[in-house]
């Protein structure tokens, strides 16, 4: 996590220690990538009526780069929040440090663990597809450069990159607006990747801590002194209530973008799927629309699965208190035992704007959507 506060804090998406935050810093690294891109595939999708496909394409690179500007807007509006949240965690992954109880430590080196290398590949992952998408052209060139010794048209990234500006014929400007293109591009798409990383980290920092709750109910019954074992309900129902706060604080902070995201996915993978299903003899259209398939469906099965892994952790807790011996205990142990069922039995996880919850279910009913919407459509292509 340290990585990615640092790539944060290097786009100006977190505050500096003892340093007032300056927002228009983030604010410029956002808005104008956002514009040099999606300007001209906005005028592209304007004037061409000629091409559905080419059209189709512009309409979805501009969705996606939009997105990434409405995600960092988001982080924002939220960043203080999040901010908080990051404190907290690590500051109760501090003090557990210090718990004599091997399994509690085992599961703390696992989740640190898993922490680190999930946002490792993660990142990489991202760029690579990233990469792909921007280096696709350029290889392709290259490669017809070198089978037939002649010099290829000369094609953008993106579809609509030379609407404004034609340099197709000469190939120093056309290399040099590739090479900015491409910068740009590969920023804003690090930008994306840092701020999914931070919420995917918070998310699992949090699971973690439900983990770690359900395993120190399920000892509690071997504590046979009541002094100690008062003490480790106390402790319990703290660590209980600070991962119940800091995924309300999540769940706050997402709920709204998690709804724009999934509707726009919806849009984009049917307009995607439409595009693959008609341009049968454009290799690099047919490539970069699989790309963005493969993007587009890596985040939709990350926050479902993690949607899903915070309710399963959350539930347990109340099965595994209802499993203690709690009718023999005193009073006041018993009354910690209430605290702890009844935050139980809110449901504790990620939704879609307040409609629907984020799990492996919620995955499923939005790809069979999305693929009716898109046999509709094409039926309605096929019917002209």
């Amino acid at each position: 996590m340290k990585t990615i506060i640092k790539l944060l804090h290097t786009f100006g998406l977190w505050s500096q220690p003892y340093q007032n935050h300056k927002p228009w810093k983030p604010l410029w690294i956002i808005i104008l990538p956002t514009l040099f891109l999606v300007g001209p595939e906005v005028a592209f999708f304007i004037r061409n009526h000629s091409s559905f496909t080419k059209a189709t394409r512009a309409a979805i690179e501009s969705v996606e780069l939009t997105n990434v500007a409405i995600m960092a807007m988001n982080h924002l509006i939220h960043r203080s929040a999040l901010e908080q949240s990051y404190k907290e965690l690590q500051l109760a992954l501090k003090i557990m440090s210090y718990d004599s109880h091997i399994d509690v430590q085992a599961a703390l080196d696992q989740l640190k663990k898993i922490i680190r290398i999930s946002s490792k590949v993660y990142i990489t992952f991202q760029m690579i597809i990233s990469i792909g998408y921007a280096m696709s052209i350029p290889m392709l060139t290259v490669y017809h450069f070198a089978k037939t010794g002649k010099l290829p048209p000369l094609y953008g990234i993106f579809e609509a990159d030379f609407i404004f500006f034609d340099v197709t014929h000469n190939f120093w400007a056309w290399l040099l607006i590739l090479i900015v293109t491409i910068v740009t591009f590969l920023s804003i798409c690090l930008v994306l990747a840092v701020i999914n990383s931070l919420h995917w980290g918070l998310l699992l920092h949090v699971t973690g801590f439900f983990k770690i709750v359900y395993m120190k109910i399920l000892r509690i019954d071997e504590i046979s002194d009541k002094q100690s074992r008062h003490k480790e309900m106390i402790d319990i129902v703290q660590l209980q209530e600070l991962a119940y706060r800091n995924a309300r604080i999540l769940e706050q902070s997402l709920n709204q973008i998690m709804l724009l995201q999934f509707g726009m996915c919806v849009v984009t993978v049917c307009l995607t799927m439409l595009t693959l299903t008609l341009a049968n003899d454009d290799k690099d259209l047919l490539i970069k629309m699989g790309i963005i398939l493969v993007f587009i469906f890596a985040h939709l099965l990350v926050y479902s699965l993690l949607g899903t892994e915070l309710i399963t952790a959350s539930s347990s807790i109340a099965d595994a208190m209802y499993g203690t011996q709690w009718y023999e205990w005193t009073i006041s142990e018993q009354r910690n035992v209430l605290f702890i069922l009844l935050r139980s039995q809110r449901m504790t996880a990620l939704t879609i704007g307040k409609f629907f919850y984020i799990n492996r279910s919620t995955l499923g009913k939005i790809l069979q959507t999305t693929y009716s919407h898109f046999t509709v459509l094409r039926q309605m292509i096929d019917s002209h």
